[in-house]
């Protein structure tokens, strides 16, 4: 049973039984309708809802389903036993870089400014103000929300994940 699937095995609702993983896999794949659907909330906290287009990634059953097969260990192989496999989802990066890029949430964010620190008269007097504050790294929310998708999370907050420049500085500077 390391090539074929063991006795009275059922994934995802099939029974597997003697087939080897890799039909059990494309069988899952035919059937598969998984959606990639993440909502990210921005500095602002605004959610925007991002629905990736199929041939942004691969989606793969047979890693997964290898993993729960072998955790029923040698007492498995004539026992029955039910399996819900979640597929493994790989980003294309190159497709994702592209398509990211022209998302309305990489677009409403500021763009830094060639000069960092400027001097801003107010109705308080005049202030000092960093333009890369609370500014996105591109690059990193890229990264960032990349990693989510393939971890199968549905929800990620750009700030908690630290994705825009902070002052390095406080009041008293």
């Amino acid at each position: 049973y390391r090539v074929n699937i063991p006795y009275g095995t059922w994934i995802n609702g099939m029974c597997c039984t003697g087939f080897t993983y890799d039909e059990v896999a494309e069988r899952l794949l035919a059937q598969d309708d998984t959606i990639v659907k993440i909502e990210v909330t921005d500095y602002n906290g605004k959610t925007h809802v991002l629905m990736l287009e199929k041939d942004l990634y691969t989606v793969s059953y047979k890693e997964p389903m290898m993993g729960a097969v072998a955790a029923f260990g040698a007492v498995g192989l004539f026992a029955e036993k039910t399996i819900f496999v979640e597929p493994v989802i790989t980003i294309d990066n190159a497709k994702w870089e592209e398509y990211a890029g022209n998302l309305d949430l990489f677009k409403a964010e500021k763009v830094q400014s060639v000069s960092r620190m400027m001097i801003v008269e107010t109705e308080q007097g005049f202030e000092l103000k960093d333009a890369f504050a609370h500014t996105l790294d591109k690059e990193k929310a890229l990264q960032v929300l990349a990693n989510a998708i393939e971890s199968g999370l549905k929800n990620i907050s750009l700030v908690n994940e630290n994705c825009y420049y902070t002052p390095d500085y406080d009041e008293a500077d």
